[in-house]
């Protein structure tokens, strides 16, 4: 059976901005090696609309559109709306755990669709452990098969 990923918000501005994180960690390396991953094993990868979101906030519009383009080409990605149920779900646990909406709702979302939830936010790894499983990129490559 084919997995799914859903790749956090940050996953994809690592890869973007080949970011490094505390003490150079290598978050760009990790996230390419991801994305390589998924592509080799024909992974299908969900993007919430929510991601799409927080990724204009940061970069322009035809970046954004050009950085889906260019995965719809290499990978099999398919854009995720969320229902008013998750929408709901998302807001009720953003509220009551004082996290981002977010982060709720892309748990919430990668859980509903049996997904692999990939980040590097402790939201979703500590917070939201409850509501979705999430791996680091780095362990999403090595535990693929």
């Amino acid at each position: 059976m084919q997995k799914k990923y859903l790749l956090d918000t940050c996953i994809w501005r690592d890869f973007y901005e080949a970011r490094k994180g505390a003490g150079g960690k290598a978050l760009g390396k990790y996230a390419a090696g991801l994305f390589l991953d998924l592509v080799v094993r024909r992974s299908e990868v969900l993007v919430p609309e929510i991601v799409i979101w927080e990724l204009k906030k940061d970069y322009p519009e035809d970046k954004v559109n050009n950085l889906i383009s260019i995965a719809e080409e290499l990978l099999s990605i398919r854009i995720v709306l969320a229902s008013a149920e998750q929408t709901d779900e998302a807001e009720r646990l953003s509220i009551s755990r004082g996290l981002p909406f977010a982060d709720c709702l892309i748990a919430v979302t990668a859980r509903d669709n049996a997904a692999i939830s990939v980040s590097n936010d402790r939201h979703l790894l500590e917070c939201l452990a409850d509501v979705v499983k999430t791996v680091l990129p780095q362990d999403a490559v090595r535990n693929a098969s």
